[in-house]
């Protein structure tokens, strides 16, 4: 939580906050304090990588997990550093890189002295998510991780949840590293075709590996 503290300038000085500056005049004592939405609305705001623009306030700011409770906790620390770090959840609208506009329930890792990482889109809560049980379990292999290093590893497969509504919008719904599944840009994928055993045994050691870290 960023804190502004009281420091008394010279007349007619401004004052920078970090959000804009603050009035020249008999206003310039003024604490200048913005709300914890507005605070995390430039705090998430991904870096270019991650194709995405957050253009509101983050409401219904709650945590998920921290520590241990991270599963790529290791991943996290080694990328970024070590630290406190807490998941998080929030809602908000974004702006994606092709103009279209959502409102996305988002979360992110955060950690005191380094910030807030790896902002990705759960899902848009006024869409119902529409997954296709004919379709399957498929598996696409990453070929761009950029922004999200401790989330995605290049040249690694990972496995595709259908939901058409994301195959509309250009994004597929993959389970990364926090073996949740987020909606990315489908270019940072190709899908693969498997023999149908390979797909078997995948399937289950997805399976049993997601049964023992619950």
């Amino acid at each position: 939580m960023l804190v502004f503290g009281r420091h008394r300038r010279p007349a007619g000085e401004e004052r920078s906050t970090g959000f804009g500056r603050a009035p020249e005049g008999g206003d310039h004592e003024k604490r200048y304090r913005p709300s914890l939405a507005t605070t995390l609305r430039f705090a998430l705001r991904p870096d270019r990588a991650q194709r995405f623009e957050v253009i509101s306030d983050v409401t219904v700011v709650e945590p998920i997990t921290a520590g241990r409770g991270i599963r790529e906790l290791r991943r996290l620390r080694r990328r970024y550093g070590r630290g406190r770090w807490r998941k998080m959840k929030g809602v908000a609208t974004i702006r994606l890189a092709d103009g279209r506009v959502r409102r996305a329930e988002l979360h992110w890792d955060e950690a005191h002295g380094i910030g807030r990482k790896e902002v990705k889109r759960k899902r848009y809560p006024a869409r119902k998510l529409s997954m296709a049980r004919s379709s399957g379990t498929r598996f696409a292999v990453c070929i761009d991780n950029s922004g999200y290093p401790a989330s995605l590893d290049l040249h690694k497969i990972y496995r595709v949840l259908p939901d058409r509504e994301a195959e509309e919008d250009g994004d597929i719904r993959i389970v990364d590293e926090s073996g949740e599944d987020y909606l990315f840009e489908a270019d940072r994928f190709l899908p693969v075709d498997l023999p149908p055993k390979t797909e078997r045994v995948l399937n289950r050691s997805f399976a049993r590996f997601g049964a023992e870290t619950r």
